[in-house]
C-alpha cells in the first residue's frame, strides 16, 4: 500500500484515512498549493487484478466529471500509481451520518426534524442535477447513485452536506453498467422494483432517499428481518409502519414524504419536477 511521504504526480501522501470494501483512502497534500488537501482512492491490492473494479474507478471518474454540485462530493480525475487507477476526489472534513447518528445515540440525543429536512433536501437536489445533466452527446445523463445510504452522506464541520461514492453509479453513456437481475447496494435500501430484477431509474433513488429519511425521523429502517431473504421479500410485499407511530412528534409533513418516496410502484412516488 502507499505509504506516508509518497509522492504520485503532484500529491504527497501523509497518511491513511480509512479502509473500505474495494478500495483505501488517503490523504495528500498538493505540492503545486500547499492549502490544498485531497482525497486519493486506491484499489485494495487483492482485487487490483479484477478488472470489474478497474471499470467502476474508471465510471466513478466519468460520473464526477459530470455531477459538479455543492451537495456531490467532487472528483478531481484519475492518476496511475505502479500501473493502477488512483481516483483524486475532494478532501471533507466532517463526518458520516452513521458517525452523526451513532453520537446522537450514546448522548441520547435526536438529530432536529429542520436538520434532518435540509439534509434530505441537499441530497435531493445533488441527485435531481445527475438525473438531468447533459451527457457526452447533450441529452440527459440519467444518472443514478444506486448507494445512498448514512455512510455515503457526509456534513462537514464548515456545514455543508455532500453526497459521496459515486462507484456503482448507472450512468447511460457508460458501457458496463448493470445488467436488469443484477443487485447492487446495500439491500436495506434497494427499491421493490430493483429487487424484482426490473432496471432502475432516478425512482430507485427516491426510494433510498426515503429509507434515509425515515431512518432520520425514526432511528430505525422501514424494514427489518433476520436474514436477507425475508427483508427482500419485505420491502416487496409490506408497509411500513408510519413514522407517527414510532414517535408521535415527527412532522405530518415529513412523514408523508417518507411514505411517499417509499411507495412499492416508481411512478407512485415523485415526479421528475
Amino acid at each position: 500500500m502507499i505509504r506516508p511521504g509518497e509522492q504520485i504526480e503532484h500529491f504527497r501522501v501523509m497518511g491513511k484515512l480509512a479502509n473500505g470494501g474495494m478500495a483505501a483512502v488517503y490523504l495528500a497534500r498538493d505540492t503545486r498549493d500547499r492549502e490544498r488537501l485531497v482525497v486519493l482512492k486506491v484499489i485494495l491490492p487483492h482485487l487490483r487484478s479484477n478488472p470489474d473494479y478497474q471499470a467502476m474507478f474508471e465510471r466513478e471518474a466519468a460520473v464526477g466529471a459530470l455531477v459538479r454540485h455543492p451537495n456531490a462530493v467532487q472528483v478531481h480525475g484519475l492518476l496511475n500509481w505502479d500501473g493502477y487507477a488512483v481516483l483524486v476526489m475532494e478532501f471533507l472534513d466532517g463526518r458520516n451520518l452513521i458517525q452523526i447518528i451513532s453520537a446522537a445515540r450514546r448522548r441520547r440525543q435526536a438529530i432536529s426534524f429542520p436538520v434532518v429536512a435540509l439534509i434530505i433536501a441537499r441530497v435531493a437536489r445533488a441527485m435531481e442535477l445527475a438525473w438531468n445533466v447533459p451527457g457526452p452527446d447533450g441529452d440527459p445523463a440519467r444518472i443514478i447513485h444506486r448507494d445512498i445510504s448514512p455512510e455515503n452522506v457526509v456534513l462537514t464541520y464548515d456545514g455543508e452536506i455532500k453526497l459521496v461514492d459515486f462507484g456503482i453509479a448507472k450512468h447511460s453513456h457508460i458501457e458496463g453498467n448493470t445488467l436488469a437481475g443484477q443487485l447492487k447496494g446495500k439491500y436495506s435500501y434497494m427499491s421493490p422494483e430493483q429487487i424484482r430484477g426490473e432496471m432502475a431509474t432516478h425512482h430507485a433513488d427516491q426510494y433510498a432517499q426515503s429509507v434515509l429519511l425515515y431512518i432520520l425521523l425514526t432511528g430505525r429502517k422501514p424494514f427489518v428481518a433476520q436474514n436477507d431473504v425475508d427483508l427482500l421479500r419485505m420491502i416487496v410485499s409490506d408497509d411500513p409502519v408510519p413514522p407517527s407511530q414510532i414517535d408521535p412528534t415527527v412532522p405530518g409533513s415529513l412523514e408523508e414524504i417518507a411514505l411517499r418516496g417509499l411507495r412499492k410502484a416508481p411512478e407512485a412516488r415523485f415526479n421528475d419536477h
